[in-house]
């Protein structure tokens, strides 16, 4: 009886009718083609993707009259493919446009259409309309580069706090040096004025070494405490007119009348215009000399230093103040920014020292009494940012040396 009421209602169901019911109520895009790339049948949602009122619109045309032409043309390559090899096409991910230029986003499945010979006579297809989803995923890509931007800033952000927190670190342990060690070097240096001038120990050989020895060891640690305390709280300015090109080429000639340059070939790139800055000269000459010598030590066998000027309009600057920074509005109010760069041929910064070339006492240089305090880049740092200016050390771009970069807002040469 359950067999009989079976075959009953399969009988009721044509397959005529049941295709026709599918393509008039699924809401994706059906369509069988000829070998020509002609369409022979096509649902009611094709019809409503185009804004067609009838199948008449569509039997026997062309994707190109449906399509802009590029993609009528990459869909006609893949069909054509398709009836040659027999293989269908199974979730392609397409770019469409319509005619009017409007972009849409379309999931194809496409397949030989076979008669009962099992001759390929034609291709049929479903596409779904993946438009919302492909915003959804755009979306929800910005929204992840963003995240990426923020989780960026906020690592700056710790940094400069860790950065400024160890800058209180050293202007606290300057303030407690200066205290507590230089009344001790106050007594000691007494003490030696008032022994040394003894005929007992002057007619000594060794023992006048010996206090010698002693008086360069106290004047050693008063600089180390003067450098110190000028790296977390630099003293104030005395500013003034100065010209860029002038001060780098007399820092330029005061360092190689202490250093010489053997070994060294020089090019000097100096800008044509009169670069003129406020500025303490004196401190200013300090972090060119500061930076000058660094280059003369990372190439002691030898290489080649450029100098070099310019100017750079305040709009083309990427400013991104490094960790740490205590610069507050940089080049505020100022149309152009005066570039110092001294590059050198040497080393270069490795890329795990980068992060420490401007803490307190660190250094990549021997130590020993004639070596520097590792206190002269977070000097000459704290010098530019009292002057509103940046400094910034790097690696050349290919990768043979470091370029030291200095940039300060350049005034009007008639600017009092």
């Amino acid at each position: 009886m359950c067999s009989a009421n079976n075959q009953s209602n399969r009988d009721d169901f044509d397959s005529g009718e049941l295709l026709d019911f599918l393509l008039e109520h699924i809401p994706d895009v059906i369509f069988f083609k000829d070998v020509e790339g002609r369409f022979i049948r096509v649902n009611h949602a094709f019809l409503q993707t185009f804004g067609l009122q009838s199948a008449s619109d569509v039997i026997g045309k062309c994707d190109g009259d449906f399509l802009e032409y590029d993609d009528a043309q990459r869909t006609a390559r893949d069909e054509r493919a398709l009836l040659e090899t027999g293989k269908g096409i199974v979730g392609a991910v397409s770019k469409k446009h319509h005619s009017d230029g409007s972009q849409w986003w379309a999931l194809t499945t496409k397949l030989p259409l076979k008669n009962a010979l099992g001759e390929i006579i034609g291709t049929c297809g479903i596409s779904k309309d993946i438009t919302k989803l492909k915003e959804t995923e755009a979306d929800l890509s910005a929204a992840n580069l963003q995240l990426e931007r923020a989780v960026v800033e906020i690592r700056r952000a710790q940094e400069q706090l860790i950065d400024a927190e160890k800058a209180r670190s050293v202007s606290r342990l300057a303030e407690g040096l200066a205290h507590e060690v230089r009344n001790p070097l106050a007594v000691l240096s007494m003490g030696l004025d008032f022994i040394a001038p003894q005929a007992a120990l002057q007619g000594n050989e060794d023992c006048r070494a010996v206090l010698e020895d002693m008086r360069e060891a106290m004047k050693r640690a008063d600089r180390v405490i003067n450098t110190l305390l000028q790296a977390s709280r630099p003293s104030g300015l005395d500013l003034q007119r100065v010209e860029v090109n002038e001060l780098l080429e007399n820092a330029f000639s005061e360092t190689t009348n202490v250093r010489g340059t053997a070994g060294i070939s020089v090019t000097k790139e100096y800008s044509a215009d009169d670069l003129w800055v406020m500025a303490d000269r004196a401190q200013l000459s300090h972090v060119i000399e500061g930076l000058l010598t660094n280059a003369y030590d990372a190439m002691q066998g030898g290489g080649e230093l450029t100098l070099r000027t310019r100017v750079e309009s305040r709009k083309e600057i990427n400013i991104l103040r490094d960790a740490g920074s205590r610069c507050g509005q940089v080049f505020h109010g100022a149309d152009e920014v005066v570039c110092l760069e001294i590059q050198d041929s040497g080393c270069g910064i490795k890329e795990d020292v980068k992060p420490r070339i401007f803490d307190a006492f660190f250094t990549t240089k021997e130590t020993g009494p004639t070596q520097g305090l590792g206190l002269g880049l977070t000097s000459c740092r704290a010098i530019l940012e009292l002057h509103g200016g940046l400094l910034e050390v790097n690696n050349r771009k290919d990768a043979s040396g470091a370029i030291a970069t200095i940039r300060l807002a350049r005034i009007k040469p008639n600017t009092h």
